[in-house]
């Protein structure tokens, strides 16, 4: 047979172990900031079904907290939220807590991507503001169109692989 003719000498020389980047080897943590408790838990039960781990809240208060804490990787933010627990509890929500959000994170976290996903229309003098702040056009969804949770995640997870591959740079 051919292969009991041919032998292969060879050395092998090794210049230095390749470590991937960390972030390689987990699933993202995604901080859902959703005032609704049933888009909330839609959400988060979608991202973690498509292997993203999440943590969910429903007011600006809460996410400051939750990203000083522990930062996540990627956000998932809703621009009418309220501002506090207090706000949540009846149901006052402004698209100006969002934006107040986006300046605390475009100060503090730049580096962590965040998709928005809201009923606020995408021609609304607001997307203006939220672009302004590094949401990229593509990924403001409206919660309206077809398939908007699939679409959060696809934006996402587009999200994680340029973080991923900023890691590696």
């Amino acid at each position: 047979s051919i292969g009991s003719r041919y032998r292969l000498n060879a050395d092998l020389l090794l210049l230095g172990e390749v470590k991937p980047a960390p972030a390689a080897h987990r699933l993202p943590v995604v901080l859902v900031v959703e005032d609704n408790e049933q888009w909330r838990s839609s959400i988060s039960a979608d991202l973690e079904q498509r292997g993203m781990r999440t943590r969910a809240v429903a007011c600006v208060e809460a996410a400051r907290e939750s990203v000083l804490s522990e930062p996540p990787d990627l956000i998932s933010l809703d621009l009418e939220v309220p501002f506090t627990a207090e706000e949540w509890a009846r149901g006052a929500t402004d698209p100006a807590n969002a934006l107040v959000f986006l300046e605390f994170l475009e100060e503090n976290f730049p580096d962590i991507p965040v998709v928005v996903l809201t009923r606020i229309a995408y021609r609304d003098s607001v997307m203006s503001r939220v672009l302004s702040k590094g949401v990229l056009d593509v990924d403001y969804i409206n919660k309206g169109r077809p398939d908007p949770v699939k679409r959060l995640a696809t934006s996402l997870w587009r999200c994680w692989l340029e973080v991923l591959a900023r890691t590696r740079i």
